[in-house]
């Protein structure tokens, strides 16, 4: 288990409870305990893996630690769990930076840590879709909305007499969590809709805050007094995904995410064999989103490390050694990063038939014609080819 910091636990422990109202900061401790308990795990903490070498079965890695030193590990698989960030709020983008404009998990924390008390609160204004749904960021990241609602509800049970608005262009609370937005709207929680364009505006007024928004629905501007005001974060793709892709040879989307082989049929696996995606490196998700992920990619390594054997496919690229010009085309042109050259300079190609997926690719472009597909050599496409035209007369 390579970690980058220095503790295990992640984005998560920033967390203190779930929607519905559970001790998220409890499990993640219980499972560190269960880690630190299990003699057949290591973990390296502020490390990271600086090269790795191999496929399913025979991967070979380098960890380096803060202190340079690098430890080999051989491994049968790899899971990529990198996690994402909260986005930061740039200074002055909803009055942030100034005295009263926090983030929604900034405003969640002072409570549970006693900084803050919602006694102490009379108007509190929430505003979503900050850092998310933009030009800069395009997709929903899915967390704000129920962030928003369940500390709406948690500040309401405290504070019964706590005016709450919620500024928001589409809630999007989806599946069984609709029923928390019910019962905080029941709670007396105001939410008002706002369009892209029309963006609230915060400012300080008589040594409070006041935000003006255009409300969609009544079709009017709106002035709100806050003694708060909570922007709900999205999320965005860590600054080393980059990194991370560029090492193991995997894809990211325009936003910066792990991309999955196939959304619908290949969902945690990567297009290479034995390498696999689970939580927010993947994409923005729910806790319990990406622990069902996580219990996924577990169970595909759990597949490869339970057998004795793995068969790969037969139909891979060879390489004739004799015809090889050392040009290096296989190299750049293979989607997956197979081929290698095996000597320093004009060297010889080399493809591992574990790793080849077979596609033809270096074939086709070999100019040399020193790669050839098995099952689909010159020889017995020749062979088809003569075999389909050649004429038989009838015997009658």
């Amino acid at each position: 288990l390579v970690e980058q910091s220095d503790h295990l636990g992640g984005e998560t422990l920033n967390l203190r409870t779930t929607l519905d109202g559970g001790d998220i900061r409890e499990v993640v401790k219980q499972k560190i305990a269960a880690v630190n308990a299990n003699n057949n795990i290591t973990v390296h903490f502020n490390s990271k893996i600086v090269d790795i070498n191999g496929g399913i079965g025979h991967f070979k890695s380098i960890i380096q630690d803060a202190a340079g030193n690098k430890t080999e590990v051989m491994h049968a698989t790899v899971t990529i769990a990198t996690g994402a960030v909260e986005y930061q709020p740039k200074d002055g983008e909803y009055g942030f930076g100034g005295d009263g404009v926090l983030t929604v998990r900034t405003l969640e924390q002072q409570v549970a840590d006693g900084q803050l008390d919602p006694k102490s609160l009379k108007d509190l204004v929430f505003i979503q879709c900050v850092g998310s749904r933009n030009d800069e960021h395009k997709y929903c990241s899915r967390v704000c909305c129920a962030a928003t609602v369940k500390n709406a509800i948690h500040l309401k049970e405290k504070n019964p007499d706590l005016n709450i608005y919620v500024m928001y262009r589409d809630i999007r609370t989806y599946g069984m969590r609709e029923d928390y937005y019910r019962k905080a709207r029941e709670m007396g929680v105001i939410f008002v809709r706002f369009d892209k364009d029309q963006p609230p505006v915060v400012a300080q007024s008589g040594g409070r805050l006041a935000v003006t928004v255009f409300d969609q629905t009544m079709g009017r501007e709106f002035e709100f007094p806050a003694d708060r005001v909570a922007l709900a974060s999205g999320v965005v793709a860590r600054d080393n995904a980059i990194d991370v892709s560029r090492g193991f040879k995997l894809t990211l989307n325009t936003d910066g995410f792990f991309q999955e082989a196939h959304v619908k049929l290949q969902p945690i696996d990567f297009a290479s064999e034995g390498e696999y995606l689970c939580g927010t490196a993947h994409s923005p998700m729910s806790v319990d989103e990406a622990i069902s992920q996580s219990y996924a990619a577990a169970a595909h390594a759990g597949s490869v490390l339970g057998k004795d054997e793995l068969e790969s496919d037969a139909c891979v690229a060879v390489v004739n050694e004799e015809l090889c010009a050392g040009c290096v085309t296989c190299v750049r042109v293979c989607p997956y990063g197979i081929p290698k050259m095996k000597n320093v300079g004009m060297g010889i190609a080399e493809i591992s038939p574990v790793e080849c997926h077979g596609c033809g690719t270096c074939v086709g472009q070999c100019p040399a014609k020193a790669i050839e597909l098995c099952g689909f050599k010159d020889i017995q496409l020749g062979a088809m080819i003569e075999e389909l035209f050649t004429f038989e007369p009838d015997p009658a």
